[in-house]
């Protein structure tokens, strides 16, 4: 069981290099692949040199935006590197291995969940505000074309009905 992390990294090398700091000793990542999604500047070459048996630096034939650098790395961690849980991550994070840890024993022990993600919080220590939400029902994409529902009712149907939850774990509906 190999599990990689993949850092999507355009023009910010500083900032993904703090990142790789932090995380290049986790025990739990078996490779660390760092996506340069075609940056303008020097980054590539600069991340490149950090590059090892663990670190592994790719870059992107074009910027196809976010979505594509990671698809990428998420190929080549499956491909190349055989990784069977792989962390989409953004450069600007801070997270502890015991996340990880955790996020992979909800992986490992629900076989009939396929993503997980930790709860992130604010740099003031804060949950960041709607994270998860429920998906409206027909009823209420309807009327949410009205400005009489989305002025008193909207609020309701896209409330975070997550945090209360006193569970360390709990579904989603998005």
């Amino acid at each position: 069981m190999k599990t990689s992390c993949v850092v999507l990294n355009y023009n910010d090398y500083e900032t993904t290099m703090t990142l790789l700091e932090n995380i290049r000793n986790y025990q739990v990542f078996d490779n660390i692949v760092i996506v340069d999604n075609c940056s303008t500047d020097d980054s590539f070459e600069l991340l490149r040199r950090n590059q090892n048996e663990k670190i592994r630096v790719i870059q992107t034939e074009k910027n196809g935006g976010y979505g594509y650098g990671n698809n990428i790395g998420i190929r080549y961690s499956y491909e190349q590197l055989n990784s069977s849980y792989i962390l989409i991550i953004n450069p600007d994070v801070e997270f502890d291995e015991e996340c990880i840890l955790e996020l992979l024993r909800v992986l490992i022990n629900n076989k009939d969940v396929a993503v997980c993600s930790a709860i992130p919080k604010q740099p003031n220590g804060e949950f960041q505000p709607l994270v998860a939400w429920r998906v409206p029902k027909k009823i209420e994409y309807i009327l949410s074309a009205s400005s009489i529902y989305n002025k008193f009712f909207n609020k309701m149907s896209y409330k975070d009905i997550y945090y209360n939850n006193s569970n360390t774990q709990c579904e989603v509906d998005v």
